[in-house]
């Protein structure tokens, strides 16, 4: 049986071959600490660079969170431009409280006065509106006087045939006075038909006496156009105030026709009073004006 030996061979001298001759059992000078070294640096430095990228990642993902939120601090305000809030209004003082006992007895002695609407800041009126809401019951008690008083007033002037004048002093701007509080209150409407009834009893006599549009407190014009005021459906007021439009146009016309341009002109100023709305007498009026310029 044959034994096997090991032999040594020395290395080759020849540097050439030494290159390409690789020697069993023979260890070479490399540096093996330094390529671990540098192996184990490499898979470090990797993940350094892995650990750095998701750092990188997570910041930023922060920042985009902390950019869309609202920024609570002074510090986050910076990062973003927020818009100005409306200026805080103040709250409205709260409304006076109302002694409503009082206000009644201010009204009581308002009226025992003929305090109705004048003076301007302390009349009945204005007494009545002020307790309308907080104390409607005892407001209606209070505008049941005033319209009493006004009914009142307009009775007596109709007692003493003051019907339109004077001026003020009448039961017809009594009646006004009263329509505007209380336009639909049975007192108004009752005064109101008084009046009318001894209008047209007037009126009916002025057009016989052929009082038309003078004098000037007694004439059938005056006495018709009140009761439309009243009453602007009235059939009788309409009718005569269309028959005394009529004969200030025949009148007109029979000037105009004489060339007395002057004394035409008068009476279709005497008919639009009747009528204002007359087309006849208005178209009259443009013919006869261009007639006196001339």
């Amino acid at each position: 049986m044959r034994t096997r030996t090991n032999m040594r061979i020395n290395p080759p001298i020849d540097p050439v071959f030494k290159k390409r001759v690789i020697i069993a059992n023979h260890y070479s000078s490399t540096n093996w600490p330094l390529i671990i070294s540098i192996f184990l640096i490499l898979i470090v430095g990797g993940l350094a660079i892995k650990f750095n990228t998701d750092i990188i990642q997570m910041v930023n993902k922060i920042g985009e969170k902390f950019l869309v939120e609202k920024p609570t601090n002074t510090k986050s305000a910076n990062l973003e431009i927020s818009e100005p809030k409306p200026p805080i209004e103040p709250k409205p003082p709260a409304p006076p409280s109302i002694d409503i006992n009082l206000l009644l007895a201010t009204a009581k002695t308002q009226l025992a006065k003929a305090q109705i609407v004048l003076p301007k800041g302390d009349n009945a009126y204005e007494t009545y509106q002020t307790l309308v809401k907080p104390a409607p019951q005892q407001a209606q008690a209070i505008l049941d006087e005033i319209i009493a008083w006004y009914f009142k007033q307009g009775r007596e002037y109709i007692s003493i045939g003051k019907l339109t004048q004077p001026k003020g002093d009448n039961a017809y701007d009594k009646y006004l006075q009263l329509r505007e509080i209380a336009p639909e209150h049975q007192s108004t409407l009752a005064l109101a038909s008084q009046i009318v009834k001894l209008l047209h009893k007037k009126g009916k006599k002025q057009m016989q006496r052929q009082f038309y549009t003078t004098p000037e407190n007694n004439n059938a014009v005056s006495t018709y156009r009140h009761i439309v005021n009243i009453f602007p459906n009235d059939a009788i007021a309409e009718t005569a105030l269309t028959k005394i439009a009529k004969k200030y146009y025949k009148w007109a016309i029979s000037r105009k026709n004489r060339k007395r341009y002057k004394a035409s002109m008068t009476y279709i100023e005497k008919g639009l009073q009747a009528k204002p709305d007359d087309a006849k007498l208005k178209e009259l009026k443009l013919l006869v004006s261009s007639l006196i310029n001339k």
